[in-house]
C-alpha cells in the first residue's frame, strides 16, 4: 500500500485542485515517468547479477509501456520466469537434456557439432550420470550432462524486491508533484 501525505503551503486549495487536475491530464507522463524507472532498476539489477550473457541478454531485452493508470514493464527473455517461480525443464524433441559441462559448448546443441565426434559415457539407465563425451588425442573430454530433466529454484534475489519498486514509484511521484506543482509528498 502506498500512503502519500500532502504538505500545504500558500492557498491550499487552489494548490490541491492543480495537482487533481493536474494528474488528471497528465496522469500518463507520470505513469511513463514511473515505468521508465522500474524499466532502469530492473536492468540494473540485471546487470549487477553478473553472468556471462543470460543477465546480459535479459537486461537487454527489456521493454516498458504505460496507460494513463498502469505502468509496466516486460522481460522478452526466455528463462526469467523460470528464474523467478522456479520449475522443471523436461526436454521437447529429445530423451534428455544435454548441460554443457565446458565453456566451450555453451549455447551449441549437441546434434549440431561436426568438429567433434560424440559419444554417450556413463550408465545406460541412470539419470544425471550419463554424459556425452569426445576424445582429445589420448584424453577423454566430457562435453555435455545429459539428464531427463532439471529443476530449477526461485531466485527472487535476482529481481528487484516490491519495497524497492515501490519506493522507485514514490520517488518518482515525489519529484513529478515536485516539479510540477510544488508540493511536498512523503
Amino acid at each position: 500500500m502506498l500512503n502519500i501525505d500532502v504538505k500545504f503551503s500558500g492557498d491550499t486549495k487552489e494548490r490541491i485542485e492543480a495537482l487533481i487536475n493536474g494528474f488528471d491530464k497528465k496522469r500518463g507522463v507520470l505513469m511513463g515517468k514511473i515505468a521508465k524507472r522500474m524499466e532502469v532498476d530492473l536492468r540494473n539489477k540485471f546487470l549487477s547479477n553478473g553472468g556471462r550473457s543470460f543477465w546480459q541478454d535479459a537486461a537487454s531485452s527489456i521493454f516498458k509501456s504505460n496507460t494513463d493508470t498502469k505502468a509496466s514493464v516486460v522481460v522478452n527473455k526466455p528463462g526469467v520466469a523460470l528464474q523467478y517461480y522456479g520449475g522443471t525443464v523436461r526436454p521437447k524433441k529429445a530423451r534428455n537434456l544435454a548441460i554443457p559441462m565446458r565453456e566451450e559448448f555453451r549455447g551449441k546443441n549437441p546434434r549440431e557439432l561436426t568438429g567433434k565426434r560424440m559419444f554417450v559415457f556413463g550408465q545406460h539407465r541412470a539419470a544425471g550420470k550419463r554424459f556425452l563425451a569426445y576424445k582429445d588425442g589420448t584424453a577423454l573430454r566430457i562435453a555435455y550432462l545429459l539428464t531427463p530433466k532439471a529443476v530449477i529454484k526461485p531466485h527472487r534475489d535476482k529481481f528487484p524486491t516490491d519495497r524497492q519498486i515501490l519506493d522507485g514509484a514514490k520517488e518518482i511521484i515525489t519529484l513529478y508533484t515536485n516539479n510540477c506543482y510544488g508540493l511536498s509528498i512523503q
